[in-house]
Order: structure tokens, then sequence, then C-alpha cells
């Protein structure tokens, strides 16, 4: 069964039994960066709870991060409607995080257009690059949350050649 338990004050851990494989349990208090503390068990290798502990020291708390990503959220929403861009339509979590994805995809495209139209080949054929502005425009005003939650991990070239495909090109 589990090893007796004892206690190191130096690190602020108490293990108290061995998990599964012989690993150790612990209960730390983790430090964060934004100044907050918490009181978590870590299980595993003492090498790997070290590592969490270091890495919690690196990055705010849940709450904070929440708190910040909230901030961000509503100044792309912000910017959105001076753009005049549609609405989301979604969950208020979804359509909340979609607008930063939005924002950020934007800018993706924005830079991909402007790659595109210094391209020779846009120079050689100006329908080329209505074509491209088309679509850019189309997935700009996509206004489904769930459309941009799906793509923030895809490309903005690979977003275009979606709305291509639904173009039916």
């Amino acid at each position: 069964m589990g090893r007796q338990g004892y206690t190191m004050g130096v690190l602020g851990l108490r293990a108290d039994t061995a998990g599964p494989g012989g690993d150790e349990m612990a209960q730390y208090t983790m430090s964060y960066q934004c100044g907050h503390t918490e009181g978590v068990q870590l299980y595993g290798p003492a090498k790997d709870r070290e590592w969490r502990l270091k890495a919690a020291r690196e990055r705010e708390c849940k709450d904070c991060a929440r708190k910040s990503h909230e901030g961000d959220n509503t100044e792309a929403a912000v910017l959105s409607r001076v753009e005049g861009l549609p609405r989301l339509v979604g969950t208020p979590s979804q359509v909340s995080y979609a607008e930063s994805v939005r924002r950020t995809k934007i800018a993706e495209l924005d830079a991909l257009m402007a790659q595109v139209a210094a391209a020779p080949q846009a120079q050689e054929e100006p329908s080329l690059l209505r074509l491209y502005g088309k679509l850019a425009d189309l997935v700009r005003r996509q206004p489904e949350a769930r459309y941009w939650l799906d793509g923030r991990n895809s490309s903005a070239q690979y977003l275009l050649q979606q709305a291509n495909k639904g173009l039916g090109r």
C-alpha cells in the first residue's frame, strides 16, 4: 500500500503516500507571477513536481488569466464594431473567445493579402487580386463564432481556400 507520511518544511511539502508506480504525491503552495498563491496536490516524480512549481511562477493564476483574456476579448469586440464587422453568433463564451481569434485571423489575412498584392502574378492578372479580395471579405464577414473557433489553428491561406470551395469554384 502507501508509505508513511513525512514533512519537509523547506519546500512547503507534505508527501502522504506513494502514488501509482511508486511516485510520490505532495501538497504544495504554488506562487504565480501575479502574486497569488494556491494550495495544490501534485503527483509524480519530484523533478516533475518541481518543474510544475517553476512553471507556475512564470504565469498568472487562473483567475487573473481569465480576467486578462476577458479584457482582450472585449477590446477585440470593440475593434470589430468600429470596423463594421458583423456581430458574432454563438454562446456568450464562444462569442467572447471568437472575437480575439477573429482579430488574429484578420491580421493574418491582411498580411497574406499584402503578399498577394506584391506578387508579380497579381500585377499581371488583376482578376486574381480581385478574387483574393472577395474571398478575404467573405472570411472577414463570417458571423458564426464556431467558424472562428474551429479555424483558430488554420492558416489564412486555408481559410481562403475553404471560402473558395464555398463559392463552388
